[in-house]
């Protein structure tokens, strides 16, 4: 593997990297230092202890004038290339994430609250979405530049039983002010010309509901995640005790993960992903919970447990021959 020279004299150097750190942060505190920066920064600051964004003017600016939307990224992008060309392996600070066709950067964040540059990608127009997610999230976004066709979703209960999945197909340009209000407002970006930019400001509430997937035609729920971060390390917790109890430590692991479905302390997605578990490291226990977890009327997993143990026979032809079941039953609803 060839290492460039100037990383590989950094790399042996902890005094130059530590300058150039200092260098590169002295180069865009300008940026940070900024009268309009601070501004917004106290307001994403109210806006994350739940204020009204109208009450956050710095803020409701940024995201309701496209002028000052495109003014406070140009300035922003103008300080970052510039620090970028001087030092070129420094380490910007900025979090930021990129999946096939979307990268973002978080300019500033605080508590439940976050401001970001979202660039979506060239994205020919393709056979359109399957599923959508729901997630409990309050965001704004301001188009700076470019343009996309996309998809608005609500999701709707009928009756307090069917779930629908109201759509509308949309196209976004410069200047356009795009809110969702989660958990049950969400939009999908399904084709690109170039580059689309947005500044979305988001929120999420201190105890969010839980992150759902759907099939858009027929309402169906696909998965269901918690919107806590706690219980999805729970859940990672959960799936390393089955794996250990595969390899030795089978009896302390199944009782732990056997109480845990039972406790009605936990999110019902971190009780379900414990009962998925015990099924997949003994079949007659995890019959025996499910059966127990049926029958109790007044607990949040009674009609999942309901709804698994009917379909069971049908599904798996194996079921009635007593050997031992997938670990994959779907999603708690």
């Amino acid at each position: 593997m060839q290492i460039h020279p100037a990383i590989s004299a950094l790399r042996d150097d902890p005094d130059a990297q530590a300058k150039m750190q200092s260098h590169f942060l002295d180069t865009i505190s300008d940026w940070h230092g900024s009268q309009d920066t601070q501004r917004v920064l106290h307001d994403l600051n109210a806006f994350s202890d739940g204020a009204p964004l109208e009450d956050c003017s710095s803020l409701y600016d940024l995201l309701s004038d496209h002028r000052a939307a495109r003014k406070f990224v140009d300035l922003w992008q103008r300080t970052m290339v510039t620090a970028l060309r001087e030092y070129p392996l420094a380490k910007p600070g900025f979090g930021h994430a990129s999946s096939d066709g979307l990268s973002q950067i978080t300019l500033m964040a605080c508590e439940n609250a976050a401001l970001a540059i979202l660039a979506h990608e060239q994205r020919d127009k393709s056979p359109l979405p399957s599923s959508v997610v729901f997630e409990d999230q309050e965001t704004h976004e301001c188009v700076v530049t470019g343009s996309a066709h996309g998809l608005l979703h609500e999701v709707r209960q009928c009756g307090g039983m069917d779930t629908i999945i109201d759509t509308c197909s949309t196209y976004w340009q410069e200047g356009n002010i795009i809110v969702t209000k989660g958990p049950c407002e969400t939009r999908q970006v399904v084709e690109v010309a170039g580059t689309m930019v947005l500044l979305q400001l988001s929120r999420r509430p201190a105890n969010p509901q839980s992150r759902r997937e759907y099939s858009i035609n027929t309402g169906e729920l696909i998965h269901s995640a918690s919107g806590h971060e706690a219980s999805g390390q729970k859940v990672t917790a959960l799936a390393v005790l089955g794996a250990m109890a595969e390899h030795g430590e089978a009896h302390r692991s199944i009782a732990a993960i056997e109480k845990c479905a039972k406790d009605w302390h936990e999110e019902t997605e971190v009780r379900w992903e414990a009962v998925r578990q015990l099924f997949a490291l003994n079949t007659d226990r995890g019959l025996a919970l499910l059966d127990a977890l049926a029958e109790q009327a007044d607990d949040p997993l009674s009609i999942p447990a309901q709804n698994l143990r009917s379909a069971l026979p049908a599904d798996l032809p194996e079921f009635s021959e007593d050997r031992e079941l997938p670990d994959h039953f779907g999603s708690a609803a």
